[in-house]
């Protein structure tokens, strides 16, 4: 199979590999790899068809089929972890989540979206903490929120005060928009609430 692999194929399977448990959109990849927008669209599609790349709601990941691939070529898995110690290193904000919700309703209303500047590049998972980062348009510095359980973190690697303090905005976006989704879930929590009495009620009266 490594026969019919390109060379940006291997860059994409290497990105994919070495990222363990990563999804990218389409643009993160693009800036991550520095490819030309037809070329990485055409290897994706060969990949896809190969069975070696899959897409998902949460971007473009590795197909379970890649094991096969990966134990047999020279491109080698090693392990990474969900965000680098060395590049996101300043704590913007923290936050408990205060009420009990699925993580998967926040990462579903955050996921491939823009907060001004701030474009959606990446999602992540290891084990059961997740990692979504943005990257500032203008200066290319990034935010990255990470959840474990019900508490939230907001690093960035911005190094100037200037640029901090922008990041800071970006982060407070964030947690108005996970607010936002709290409080719609809760609201709908409230709606079936009612329409559960109702028909206890009716029942009831009957």
């Amino acid at each position: 199979m490594e026969d019919e692999l390109h060379n940006n194929d291997k860059k994409i399977l290497s990105l994919l590999i070495n990222e363990d448990s990563s999804h990218f959109s389409f643009t993160g990849m693009k800036r991550k790899l520095n490819v030309h927008q037809q070329s990485l669209a055409r290897a994706l599609a060969r990949l896809e068809e190969l069975g070696l790349v899959e897409k998902s709601d949460a971007g473009y990941g590795l197909n379970k089929n890649a094991e096969v691939f990966t134990s047999s070529s020279k491109i080698v898995k090693k392990p990474s972890p969900i965000f680098s110690k060395s590049s996101i290193n300043f704590q913007l904000l923290h936050a408990s989540i205060p009420v009990q919700i699925e993580v998967e309703h926040i990462l579903i209303g955050l996921h491939g979206k823009w907060f001004d500047k701030y474009r959606f590049v990446e999602l992540k998972k290891t084990n059961n903490v997740y990692a979504l980062k943005w990257i500032n348009e203008a200066t290319s510095f990034e935010l990255t929120l990470i959840i474990i359980g019900n508490y939230c973190v907001i690093e960035t690697n911005a190094i100037s005060g200037k640029s901090r303090l922008e990041a800071m905005f970006g982060a407070s976006r964030i947690i108005k928009e996970i607010t936002t989704i709290l409080q719609r879930k809760l609201d709908d929590f409230s709606v079936s609430t009612i329409k559960i009495d109702e028909i206890s009620l009716t029942e009831h009266v009957n």
